[in-house]
C-alpha cells in the first residue's frame, strides 16, 4: 500500500490503529475507483447490503439503455438482454430477478438468476449465464458504487466487473437494442450504460414512482423545446409541415395525462422527438439571425461538467482548459436532419507566454463533421480597457491570463468562434469539438458556451456569406433592403415581392425570400 500505508517491516509497529487505518485507505480506494498499488485495480469491497433470498431486480442506469422501461434477464441460449415490460411484469417475471451472495473472503459477490438457478459468468467477450453447482473465479464479481444519483433520487448504480490484476476489466454494459457486453471499464460518471441499479421490490416500485414523475418532466422539457423551434420565424419546404406539427403536439399533451406507466411515457417521448425530427426536416429559417437552435441536444454545452464529452480538462469558472497538452475534445450529436449546421463557442488559444503570443499562430482547431477552423488567437479580442480577472497587458491591450478572466471576456460575448458544416442525410450524425496536436510550454486553450444551430435546406456558403457581413457591421447598420453583397436593392421591406428569391437584409435583419 505505499506510500499509504505500510512499506516495510520498520513501518510495521503491530498495533490495531495501524492496520485499521491502511484498511480503511485501501478501502477509500476501491469505493472511488482509484488504484492501491501501480499494477493492480481497485480494491473490491463490500459494496452493497443483500439479504440471503431476497430477490433483487436489475436495470441499466442509462435513459438510452431501458433506465425506464427495461431488466436484465437472461435468453434461452445463456445470453444477458435488457428487456422493455412494466415493473408488475417484472415482479412476476422470475427471469428478471437474481439473487446474490457475497463471499467475504475475497469481497466479491455471485449473482444467480431466480428462475434459471444459473450464475452470471464471464467468458473471454461477454457476461452470460452459466449452469453450474459451485461458483468459480468466473463467477466472482466486483461490485463498485457509482459517485452520481440517478436523477435526483439518492439512487445510485453499480459496475458489475469482472476483477483482474489490472486497470482494464471488463464489466457488464447495455448496448443498443437490448445486447449487453462485456465491455472495458470505464471510470467517468458519464459512462451511465456501464452502471446498473439493484433493487428489491419494493424500492424497485419506489422507484418506478419517482421514474414516473421524471419521465413526465422529461416529455413537457421535450415539448417546450420542440414548441420553441416551432416558433422561429420560417418557411415551409412541405405544405402542411406546421399543422401537422401543432396537431400531433397536442395529441401527445392530451395522452400524457392519461399515461400510468413510464413505458407509455417514453413511448410518447420518442414520439415527440421524431415530431421535431420531421419538423425540422421539411423548414427553412426564413431569419438568418434566427436560426433553428439546437443546442439542447448537446451535452453540457455550458462546460458545467465534462459528461457526455471525449475528454476531461480542467473545469474551472464554467470553463474547460488545456494547457501544455495536446487534447481531443468532442461528443457526437446523433438523429439530425439532413442539412446545414453551424457549430458556435466562446473559446480562444494563446500560443505561448503573453508577450510572445501576439507574434503567433494558433494551433488549436474547432471542428463539426469534417470541416475545421483555426480557433481564435487570444489577441483577436483583446480590450483597451480592464475588464476583469487577472489579465494581461500587451501592446496596448488587455486580454485574459487565467480561466476567471477568460469567463468574463466570455460572458460579453468575446471570443466567439462560427464554423458551418454539412449533415448529408437525414438521420446523420455531428461530432463537433475543439482538437489541438501541438501544445508547447505555454499554449493555453479555454472554451465554454457551445451552441448547434440548423439552417435547414440553406447551404453553407450562403450561411457564411450573412456571418462574414455580420462581423463588417456597415450593411446591418443602414435602413433599407440590401443584398448579401452589400448593395442596396431596394427602399422597403414591402418592395421584397418583387425581387428574386435569395438572402437579403432588410433594416438590418437577415430574411430569406
Amino acid at each position: 500500500m505505499w506510500p499509504y500505508g505500510i512499506n516495510g517491516a520498520s513501518e510495521d509497529n503491530g498495533t490495531d490503529v495501524l492496520y485499521i487505518g491502511n484498511s480503511l485507505v485501501c478501502q477509500a480506494l476501491g469505493e472511488d475507483g482509484l488504484q492501491h498499488t501501480y499494477s493492480l485495480f481497485a480494491e473490491p469491497y463490500h459494496a452493497f447490503e443483500q439479504q440471503e433470498g431476497v430477490k433483487y431486480y436489475i436495470k441499466n442506469e442509462d435513459s438510452e439503455r431501458g433506465l425506464y422501461t427495461a431488466y436484465l434477464m437472461p435468453t434461452n441460449s445463456n445470453t444477458l438482454v435488457w428487456r422493455n415490460m412494466t415493473t408488475d411484469e417484472a415482479a412476476a417475471n422470475d427471469s428478471c430477478a437474481w439473487l446474490l451472495s457475497f463471499t467475504p473472503a475475497n469481497q466479491y459477490y455471485q449473482l444467480r438468476n431466480a428462475a434459471t438457478g444459473q450464475y452470471m459468468t464471464y467468458t473471454a467477450s461477454s457476461i452470460r449465464t452459466i449452469a453450474t453447482a459451485t461458483a468459480g473465479g468466473n463467477e466472482n464479481f466486483q461490485l463498485m458504487k457509482g459517485r452520481v444519483d440517478v436523477g435526483s433520487k439518492g439512487v445510485r448504480g453499480y459496475w458489475i466487473i469482472h476483477p483482474t490484476s489490472n486497470w482494464t476489466p471488463a464489466c457488464l454494459q447495455a448496448n443498443v437494442g437490448g445486447a449487453t457486453t462485456a465491455a472495458t471499464f470505464n471510470i467517468a460518471n458519464g459512462a451511465t450504460i456501464q452502471r446498473w441499479l439493484i433493487l428489491d421490490e419494493q424500492e424497485m416500485r419506489s422507484l418506478n414512482q419517482l421514474l414516473l414523475a421524471d419521465m413526465l418532466a422529461s416529455v413537457n422539457s421535450k415539448l417546450s423545446q420542440i414548441k420553441a423551434l416551432r416558433d422561429v420565424p420560417h418557411t415551409e419546404d412541405q405544405n402542411g409541415v406546421d399543422d401537422a406539427m401543432d396537431a400531433l403536439l397536442a395529441s401527445i399533451e392530451q395522452r400524457m395525462g392519461t399515461a400510468t406507466t413510464t413505458g407509455e411515457l417514453q413511448a410518447l417521448l420518442d414520439e415527440a422527438e421524431q415530431a421535431a425530427f420531421d419538423f425540422l426536416a421539411n423548414v427553412t429559417p426564413s431569419d438568418m439571425q434566427q436560426p433553428f437552435d439546437l443546442t439542447y441536444m448537446l451535452v453540457n454545452p455550458d462546460m458545467d461538467s465534462t459528461d457526455g464529452w471525449s475528454d476531461s480538462p480542467t473545469i474551472n469558472y464554467s470553463c474547460a482548459e488545456y494547457y501544455e497538452k495536446t487534447f481531443v475534445f468532442n461528443q457526437t450529436v446523433n438523429n439530425l436532419p439532413a442539412g446545414t449546421y453551424q457549430l458556435r463557442c466562446n473559446a480562444f488559444q494563446r500560443p505561448g507566454k503573453a508577450e510572445e503570443c501576439t507574434t503567433r499562430s494558433t494551433t488549436a482547431s474547432i471542428y463539426a463533421g469534417s470541416k475545421s477552423e483555426k480557433l481564435a488567437h487570444i489577441n483577436s479580442d483583446a480590450q483597451s480597457t480592464k475588464l476583469g480577472g487577472n489579465e494581461s497587458y500587451v501592446g496596448g491591450k488587455y486580454f485574459p491570463n487565467n480561466m476567471q478572466a477568460a469567463s468574463i471576456y466570455f460572458a460579453k460575448g468575446l471570443y466567439e468562434n462560427r464554423l458551418t458544416s454539412i449533415v448529408e442525410n437525414d438521420g446523420g450524425q455531428l461530432k463537433v469539438g475543439i482538437r489541438c496536436s501541438s501544445m508547447p510550454s505555454y499554449y493555453w486553450v479555454i472554451f465554454d458556451h457551445f451552441r448547434l444551430c440548423y439552417y435547414g435546406s440553406l447551404s453553407p456558403e450562403d450561411v457564411d456569406a450573412v456571418d462574414t457581413h455580420l462581423m463588417g457591421v456597415p450593411i446591418t447598420a443602414r435602413k433599407g433592403v440590401y443584398s448579401i453583397d452589400g448593395r442596396r436593392v431596394a427602399e422597403e421591406a414591402s418592395d421584397l415581392e418583387r425581387l428574386p428569391a435569395g438572402i437579403y437584409i432588410i433594416d438590418g435583419k437577415k430574411v430569406v425570400r
